[in-house]
């Protein structure tokens, strides 16, 4: 199942149109306990890249920032029981297309058919594109998300490459206050071992460690010191 969304892209009109039979599923109850900034309905929209009456399995990858590179793009988020929503499910990675679907497209819908054809043929326009940006570590959402379990995972060592001790004696029965610690000073977070918060760029008045008017502001900085 992929999510219902803009179907103006070219993977879902050429060289085929793309028809999507929309369905209203119940939303999955993992989507609500991961930090999202929608209040999500009850019901979703989806619609079937394959055949209903078996389930056939499938992959979808961290949706959070994935565009932002500049040569990556969501094609389908796909409609998931583990993830958070808009997880990926079919997207671009410079010249790498992920398919996130298992079934063949003999167990496919019509509509998902033509959807995989398409995609095939748009991914063939970036031959050669190697990828312009890799990651390098896990994204800063995660510490949001792990901080609410700091009660319900029982193996502490869990969160030996996530929070620092300090922090975890502190918040370790406040799962509520880690959460809004990391909310409260999201732009500034970064992974060095673990997740900190870069009290240097705040104490500078600074609100981002990734925003580009940051960069250029810390140059200007730089040079006046000069």
């Amino acid at each position: 199942m992929a999510h219902v969304g803009s179907h103006e892209h070219k993977v879902f009109n050429e060289p085929f149109k793309v028809e999507p039979e929309v369905e209203l599923w119940d939303t999955p109850g993992n989507y609500r306990r991961y930090p999202h900034p929608e209040n999500l309905p009850d019901k979703i929209e989806v619609w079937r890249i394959h055949k209903p009456g078996k389930s056939y399995g499938g992959v979808v990858v961290r949706g959070y920032d994935f565009g932002e590179s500049g040569d990556a793009e969501v094609l389908a988020p796909g409609f998931n029981t583990a993830k958070e929503y808009g997880a990926v499910a079919v997207g671009r990675h410079a010249n790498f297309l992920q398919w996130g679907y298992a079934g063949s497209p003999s167990k496919m819908t019509e509509a998902g058919r033509k959807f995989f054809i398409n995609c095939i043929a748009y991914i063939s326009a970036f031959d050669g594109k190697t990828p312009l940006v890799r990651p390098k570590s896990a994204h800063r959402t995660n510490a949001v998300w792990y901080a609410s379990l700091i009660k319900k995972v029982k193996d502490k060592g869990f969160f030996d490459s996530t929070f620092s001790a300090e922090l975890m004696e502190e918040y370790k029965d406040n799962p509520d206050a880690l959460v809004k610690y990391y909310w409260d000073n999201f732009e500034l977070i970064y992974k060095d071992k673990v997740f900190c918060i870069d009290t240097e760029l705040k104490s500078l008045g600074f609100g981002s460690n990734w925003n580009m008017s940051t960069l250029e502001k810390l140059i200007e900085i730089t040079n006046a010191r000069r």
